[in-house]
């Protein structure tokens, strides 16, 4: 009895035993997955923010590499491979400035390369590429685009060609046309003509402009005309024999990035000459209209993107030409002070006239303050004469079928040459059109003659 009541007691402790070695178990158990959670929770709160996921990778001449970016805070520039604190690239830039395209601002910095190389113009190489102590810049150039805000920015292209850039006379400019950036580079190759460099900026990128085919534009001036947001002008200067000028204007296509040219027009000066100051007078009067282009933001020189109004039979008809405010017999300072912007007053033979951008001029006595007539240029407008002659009718008479006199037969093919010329009447109006072949040259409206 004694052995079994103390056997019976040994596998009683026995199981105690076991049951405490299977608590201790169950709790280390517990312990050990209550840390593990800890632990992770401490990694949890550890991780890095959005900006700090961005993993950059030094490069030995302090730019950063992107290609293993996994993330990236940016909500319009597009990242590249290689990107700048902003901090360093004010303090390299050669140029930077703040610019808006498809309604986002940005900054743009424009920076030297490794092979470029920065001098200063001495005295005696002081030329047509600046002034003494001015410094000049060879080499490629770079450029970042960042965020307003943004902390970095991004390598959007490097200029192909080397190019000499005189920095103290800002050479690259931002414009806008319609709701996109414009970056363009001006680059003086002689005295007389310029070489420049477009680049636009698209969803974020920074993208080359092409020029029929080339990198660049020829030109005398760093200035571009915007007509419509559809149109970009500029002008060429000729040293040669016959020298002159020619405009010209060039058509923007925003999704082939390209500009292509779309008129051209020459203004030589060239004879035959049939006084002595025949030529000097041609050249003032081209001078003249080159100083109106580069004074008159407003002003162009005329090429075809227009048409005429469809009622202009009826606009003729009540003494007018595009608005009513410059209708024949109204008051010249009235539509003065309303219209300010005038490219000056003019004399020509039987009287004076002012001249508008909008191709208008409005002729008048200088002793009367009535408007006498109005004439508006063909050279904005797409019609031909013969398509002018649909809209207003057979004319009562054209000069082309009368012989050329003896008295006017030097003019033919000179510089002077109207062409020749529609004669009409609208009620109380003489309207003359000056044509030459298929281009009209002007509309020219005045009362009747009594």
């Amino acid at each position: 009895m004694n052995d079994r009541k103390e056997l019976k007691e040994m596998l009683i402790g026995l199981q105690r035993a076991r049951k405490k070695i299977a608590i201790k178990r169950s709790l280390f158990v517990m312990v050990a997955f209550v840390a593990i959670l800890g632990a992770s929770g401490c990694v949890a709160q550890e991780e890095p923010s959005e900006k700090e996921q961005v993993e950059k990778i030094g490069s030995a001449d302090g730019k950063r590499d992107n290609t293993s970016l996994q993330k990236t805070t940016n909500t319009y520039v597009k990242a590249t491979n290689t990107a700048l604190p902003v901090e360093d690239l004010k303090k390299q830039a050669l140029y930077t400035t703040t610019l808006t395209s498809e309604s986002k601002q940005l900054k743009l910095f424009v920076l030297p390369t490794d092979s470029g190389e920065t001098t200063v113009i001495s005295k005696n190489d002081a030329n047509f590429t600046g002034q003494e102590g001015e410094e000049l810049y060879k080499g490629k150039v770079e450029f970042y685009l960042a965020e307003t805000d943004g902390e970095e920015g991004y390598l959007q292209d490097v200029a192909s060609q080397d190019v000499m850039l005189n920095v103290s006379q800002e050479p690259i400019v931002a414009r806008e046309w319609s709701d996109l950036a414009i970056v363009q580079l001006s680059e003086s190759v002689t005295s007389t003509s310029k070489e420049l460099s477009l680049w636009t900026v698209q969803s974020g990128k920074l993208v080359p402009i092409s020029v029929d085919g080339q990198t660049a534009i020829s030109t005398s001036t760093s200035d571009l005309k915007s007509v419509d947001d559809r149109y970009i002008q500029t002008y060429d200067y000729f040293t040669t024999n016959p020298n002159g000028w020619a405009f010209r204007t060039y058509e923007w296509d925003p999704k082939k990035v390209e500009l292509t040219l779309f008129d051209e027009t020459e203004l030589l000066v060239k004879g035959p000459f049939h006084y002595d100051k025949m030529e000097a007078d041609i050249r003032e009067y081209y001078q003249h209209m080159i100083d109106n282009w580069n004074r008159i933001e407003e002003y162009t020189y005329p090429f075809p993107h227009l048409t005429y109004p469809e009622d202009l039979p009826s606009r003729l008809g009540k003494g007018y030409l595009l608005d009513e405010q410059g209708t024949v017999g109204s008051s010249l300072k009235k539509y003065l002070e309303q219209n300010p912007n005038h490219l000056g007053e003019y004399d020509t033979e039987g009287g004076w006239y002012y001249a508008y951008p909008d191709g208008q001029s409005f002729y008048f006595d200088r002793e009367d303050d009535a408007i006498q007539a109005v004439e508006l240029s063909g050279g904005n407008y797409k019609e031909t004469v013969s398509e002018l002659k649909e809209m207003l009718g057979e004319p009562l008479h054209d000069s082309k079928n009368d012989p050329v006199s003896e008295e006017d037969e030097w003019l033919v093919g000179t510089n002077y040459d109207i062409g020749d010329v529609l004669s009409y009447e609208f009620g109380d109006y003489q309207v003359r059109v000056m044509y030459r072949d298929e281009n009209v040259g002007s509309i020219l409206l005045s009362k009747k003659m009594e």
